[in-house]
């Protein structure tokens, strides 16, 4: 029976109409709007309806799921023959993520040569034992059920340097 009082909370904090959140109770249908909708809008969402009679509660959880988003890619990286070369790339998104590295379009799989993994958003590949067909590009992926994003970055393996030797060494001489 009217009049009847709506109240919105989330997480049972009181929400309040802003540009981003619109109310409306309009022919017994209450609604509540985002402008923009943010992971931080995630939560908990109770609407309370009152009048002189009662007081009644809906609930309803809102997850809001963020897309596979690479937020820093690796560097192109020069490495010296037989030195460890590392590839890192930062990521964010909702889970499950899933993460793929690829050399010249071709799969990579941790073995004896790379080492790959995922931890704390963080994507890394290791090259162990850089050598001349370890030069190329390599491709990082990251995807969720939502988005998918991708980098590409150049590897160069340079010769290892070695330093000037003597063939001979020099002879003491005397001279007039």
């Amino acid at each position: 029976t009217e009049p009847i009082s709506v109240l919105w909370l989330k997480d049972k904090e009181i929400l309040t109409e802003s540009e981003n959140i619109r109310m409306s109770y309009v022919d017994k249908v209450v609604t509540l709007q985002f402008a923009v909708i943010e992971t931080a809008n995630a939560g908990k969402y109770t609407c309370q309806i009152k009048n002189d009679a009662g007081v009644q509660e809906s609930f309803a959880t809102l997850s809001v799921l963020e897309p596979a988003r690479i937020v820093e890619a690796a560097e192109p990286t020069r490495v010296t023959a037989g030195e460890t070369c590392t590839l890192e790339c930062t990521v964010v998104g909702s889970p499950e993520l899933t993460t793929k590295w690829l050399k010249d379009g071709r799969p990579l799989k941790t073995d004896q040569k790379f080492k790959i993994s995922f931890t704390n958003k963080v994507a890394s590949l290791k090259i162990l034992s850089c050598g001349k067909g370890d030069r190329g590009e390599y491709t990082f992926e990251v995807s969720n059920t939502v988005g998918k994003s991708s980098c590409t970055v150049s590897v160069d393996v340079i010769d290892r340097l070695t330093p000037p030797s003597f063939t001979r060494k020099l002879k003491d001489v005397s001279g007039i």
